[in-house]
């Protein structure tokens, strides 16, 4: 998250919201926010600087269910625009996935 790659200590509970909404945008979107290839250093240098990453684009089924809004806000830049915890986080998903969307329809053909 930006604040960790700023001040680690000053990270709070909205950096693990970040670091899960990362691992999410790589799964469904088939890479890394920063892009294939990107070092490390480069990537926390982005952060730093408060750059975004590229932008989410979801897919069809992501999308119909809500959960690209659901990521993009996981991956905002400032903490405060993000799910504060992962309890309210795990709640959004539970109201996104409430029988009515196939989660496996998410990633697509394997």
């Amino acid at each position: 998250s930006p604040e960790q790659a700023r001040d680690p200590a000053s990270a709070g509970p909205a950096a693990d919201v970040y670091g899960l909404g990362a691992t999410l945008y790589h799964a469904i979107q088939g890479e890394p926010p920063y892009g294939k290839g990107t070092n490390p250093a480069a990537i926390l240098e982005k952060l730093d600087k408060g750059e975004r990453c590229d932008e989410f684009a979801g897919s069809l089924s992501s999308t119909n269910i809500g959960l690209t809004d659901t990521i993009r806000r996981c991956m905002s830049p400032d903490p405060r625009d993000r799910f504060p915890e992962a309890d309210a986080l795990r709640a959004a998903f539970h109201d996104l996935l409430d029988g009515s969307a196939d989660p496996s329809a998410l990633l697509g053909p394997v």
